[in-house]
């Protein structure tokens, strides 16, 4: 009796750990699925105008200051044609907080369109925005 009991007892611990083990692999599974849709969101490309930039001094500073936003993958800004393309995650930056993060350099920022690339399957979001204005 005290014989069936010990491998009664051992089966329960081997179960006990067996679930233990299931349920790290779960946690495990959905943390990678949850980046993995994380990445696949899409990206989003912006393209803004600049108005007050003179130098390639002036394209610099605004690059640094878009890149030091999360999320942002790539810029390019063209002091001269007063222009700024974005490719950012909009999970983690927004329209919003690229026209802001310009403005903190001291030019004047307007987003003139955004082009979402959509997760497979879904058709992707294209939103042009009215022509640049500055007061």
């Amino acid at each position: 009796q005290q014989q069936q009991q010990g491998q009664q007892q051992e089966q329960q611990e081997a179960a006990t750990a067996s679930e233990a083990a299931g349920a790290a692999a779960d946690q495990t599974l959905r943390a990678d699925l949850a980046r993995r849709v994380a990445e696949m969101a899409g990206d989003a490309t912006a393209r803004l105008a600049v108005q007050g930039m003179t130098c390639s001094s002036c394209s610099t500073t605004v690059e640094r200051a878009l890149r030091a936003l999360p999320g942002v993958r790539e810029c390019h800004v063209i002091a001269l044609a007063g222009t700024a393309q974005v490719e950012f995650d909009p999970a983690r930056t927004s329209e919003d907080d690229l026209v802001d993060a310009i403005e903190t350099c001291g030019f004047d920022a307007q987003v003139l369109d955004v082009e979402r690339r959509a997760v497979v399957g879904m058709p992707a979001d294209t939103r042009p925005r009215r022509e640049a204005t500055f007061a």
